[in-house]
């Protein structure tokens, strides 16, 4: 059963601008692992999961918890942020408003990142509550 990432329940009640960058997470995910040479099943050990969960993730049929991701971007050592999107390299650059990922978490509240890359290995996260 195909599940479209902008209609999963993580994710269903955010903005379109906001479910379109949470939509290229696997993608990411999957370039990151391959240019690592890291197997889907090597992946799925490290975080605790199966090898179909993370094929899955990566081909957009399954979405995933805030939690998961933040685990699947320690098993890789990155920061969750780099699982967004392609960093510039700005390691300590504060993003604006409109250009913080949005961590899929409950609804009535968001979570984004506030900066590209962890601030010596911390961090920092913003969140609003509806």
């Amino acid at each position: 059963m195909k599940v479209d990432p902008a209609t999963s329940p993580d994710v269903a009640a955010l903005p379109a601008a906001d479910a379109d960058k949470t939509k290229h997470v696997g993608g990411r995910i999957k370039a990151i692992r391959t240019a690592r040479r890291i197997s889907l099943r090597q992946l799925a050990d490290m975080i605790g999961t199966t090898a179909s969960f993370i094929s899955q993730l990566e081909r957009n049929l399954s979405g995933a918890s805030a939690s998961t991701l933040m685990r699947i971007a320690a098993a890789l050592d990155l920061g969750i942020n780099d699982l967004f999107e392609q960093t510039d390299g700005g390691f300590h650059k504060v993003l604006t408003r409109a250009d913080r990922p949005l961590l899929p978490i409950s609804h009535g509240c968001r979570k984004t990142v506030l900066s590209r890359r962890p601030i010596h290995e911390f961090e920092v996260y913003s969140g609003d509550f509806d």
